[in-house]
């Protein structure tokens, strides 16, 4: 099945090269949390959106820095491991944000389906509470 291509999509396949230089003038640390802040304040753009208009551009603001997020982890994971830990890091990150992306409830009938999937992905804890 082919992903939607939404705002947040295009804002982060915009921004990944973009990160990517910044990252490489910048320190990664102050890097991730500026990426951390704008995917924040975009999500407080989206809490707050009066339209759809303005909740569409939130997401997009938030999907930029989800993109300097994705990117900046990347780069501490292969900057801060051993070459032999590198592979079993950099494969559970991709996958790990395409759940959290697949998480969110489409419709009031996929809320079944989202409870498997928080389920899968954090274990009984999340549903026991």
């Amino acid at each position: 099945m082919c992903a939607p291509l939404t705002a947040p999509r295009c804002a982060q396949t915009a921004f990944l090269l973009l990160y990517g230089q910044i990252l490489t003038l910048f320190d990664r640390r102050w890097t991730f949390i500026a990426a951390i802040a704008i995917f924040e304040i975009g999500s407080l753009l989206c809490g707050a959106a009066p339209n759809v208009n303005v909740l569409i551009f939130a997401r997009a603001f938030a999907g930029c820095g989800a993109a300097g997020i994705f990117v900046s982890v990347l780069s501490i994971i292969a900057t801060t491991t051993r070459l032999e830990d590198r592979p079993k890091l950099l494969v559970r990150v991709p996958i790990s944000l395409v759940e959290l992306e697949e998480t969110k409830p489409r419709t009031l009938s996929s809320v079944g389906s989202f409870r498997c999937r928080l389920w899968n992905l954090f274990g009984h804890r999340t549903l026991a509470r």
